[in-house]
């Protein structure tokens, strides 16, 4: 097992967490699995995603990128 990648598995209830933030922010298209992501990080105090397109820090993440 890694200490570095940990998997998450997703609940019912983080699954419906997600579901209820793609409800209130439909200003953009964001996926399923990027909410998903945002409830689990925001259950385990996540602030920074490896991530490229935007999405992450426009939900107010920070998008950490390589130099």
């Amino acid at each position: 097992m890694s200490t570095v990648v940990r998997v998450e598995h997703v609940t019912a209830d983080l699954e419906e967490q997600a579901w209820e933030w793609l409800v209130r922010h439909d200003e953009r298209e964001y996926s399923f699995v990027d909410a998903t992501s945002f409830a689990v990080m925001r259950k385990k105090g996540i602030q920074n995603a490896y991530a490229f397109d935007g999405d992450f820090s426009a939900a107010g993440f920070v998008e950490v990128r390589p130099e």
